[in-house]
């Protein structure tokens, strides 16, 4: 049984490794079928060989997976000059480590200048990254949430889908399974909110107070799947 399980092992994780050091296509089909032979060094290895590619997508898929080696890859990404891959990196890290000074500097204006463990990565080009959402928020959002660092949850969430001059806060399909009334006193200008495709068991008894400027709501039980 072991030898069978090493057999597979290396079948798969090669292929995968493979795959993604030629930015292939089937990335996402290889990770579910070899979820169950990942390990985490294996996983670090993978999210370096996206880093090197400056593959966004590949990136997040694997960490998502549980890839943490943010500090390696960073050094990487530098090297080879990717910005977007930094400022994807940073943010992950910065929700996996609950560095709220890290993400509120990425997240601020790309002017902005200040003194923080992670400055020899802040180039304007990664803060630009960061703060024009050429990364992806929603998976720093998952690490926060699953870490329990819920004031960088909060800051990615006033970051993700909202748009004030339109009055909309577009919040679906963000796996998100309760809402915290801060969140909801954050937006209490939003005439629009879309709460649809999440894993929301119930709303909040005080949520109409909060939302009652809301027009158009958008909300149901769907559970999404990987």
């Amino acid at each position: 049984m072991h030898s069978h399980y090493g057999v597979l092992y290396n079948l798969y994780t090669l292929e995968l490794l493979k795959e993604i050091e030629m930015d292939g296509e089937r990335v996402a089909e290889l990770l579910k079928e070899c979820s169950d032979y990942l390990e985490d060094d294996y996983l670090d290895r993978c999210l370096l060989a996206a880093t090197r590619n400056g593959n966004i997508l590949n990136m997040i898929k694997i960490i998502i997976k549980g890839a943490a080696n943010f500090d390696e890859c960073l050094k990487v990404a530098q090297e080879l000059n990717k910005p977007k891959a930094i400022a994807q990196l940073l943010l992950n890290l910065a929700a996996n480590q609950g560095n709220r000074d890290l993400l509120l500097d990425l997240l601020s204006d790309p002017l902005a200048c200040t003194e923080h463990s992670y400055k020899q990565f802040m180039t304007p080009e990664v803060r630009k990254s960061a703060w024009s959402k050429e990364v992806s928020m929603v998976t720093p959002m998952r690490i926060a949430r699953r870490q329990q660092h819920f004031l960088i949850q909060q800051d990615l969430m006033m970051k993700i889908g909202v748009d004030m001059k339109t009055s909309t806060i577009l919040w679906h399909e963000l796996r998100l399974s309760s809402l915290e009334l801060s969140w909801l006193q954050s937006i209490t200008w939003a005439k629009t909110l879309r709460l649809d495709r999440n894993v929301l068991g119930a709303l909040p008894a005080s949520i109409g107070f909060y939302l009652r400027a809301v027009i158009m709501f958008a909300y149901c039980f769907i559970y999404p799947t990987e």
